[in-house]
Formats: C-alpha cells, structure tokens, sequence
C-alpha cells in the first residue's frame, strides 16, 4: 500500500490515554494476562508499541479502553505489527489484576 502525502494508514487516531499509575507503581501491583478483547476497563502493566516505526502506544500505568482497542484493532487490519513488552500481544495484554 502507498501513502500519499496527507494520508495516514492508522485510522482511527488512538485516543487520548489516562494514566492510573505511573509506570514504576506498577512493579508492586497483582498482574495477569487477560485476552485483548476483554481488557477493556483494566490499566495496562507492559508497554504496547506498533511496529514498524516502534513508537509507544501504551505505557504501563495507563487505562485501556474500548476506543483503544478498536484503534488497535484497526491498525491490525491495516496491516501494523503490534508487539508488547511481556510478548503476548495481539493476543494477550498484560495487565493490573485489578479492574473497574
């Protein structure tokens, strides 16, 4: 696929992300691997990052919600690897065991 100047190949936009914890708070917190589909509603414990270019796209801390897994999702679709620190994605994502 060719992008044009003013094309982008991630569409959605990632929404804006908040952060629970700072990334350090996270080493002394319960963490589990829960399915991607299902990690709405939890705070992310590992970081997520689209390859390539292999910039961040969640950070350890932060909540991870349904307009972010549909952004991901359709990076996927569009053909972006997605790799993660604790290696389960796009399958898995690590996360705080605790939930809303």
């Amino acid at each position: 696929m060719r992008i044009e100047a003013g094309e982008s190949a991630y569409t959605p936009a990632l929404p804006r992300l908040h952060t629970v914890y700072a990334p350090w708070q996270i080493a002394d917190l319960p963490r589990v691997d829960v399915p991607i589909a299902s990690a709405d509603g939890y705070v992310a414990a590992e970081y997520v990052w689209a390859y390539p270019p292999g910039i961040p796209l969640i950070v350890p801390g932060e909540y991870v919600d349904d307009a972010l897994l549909t952004a991901l999702a359709a990076m996927q679709d569009a053909g972006t690897e997605l790799h993660s620190t604790h290696g389960g994605m796009p399958e898995t994502l690590y996360v705080v065991e605790e939930h809303e």
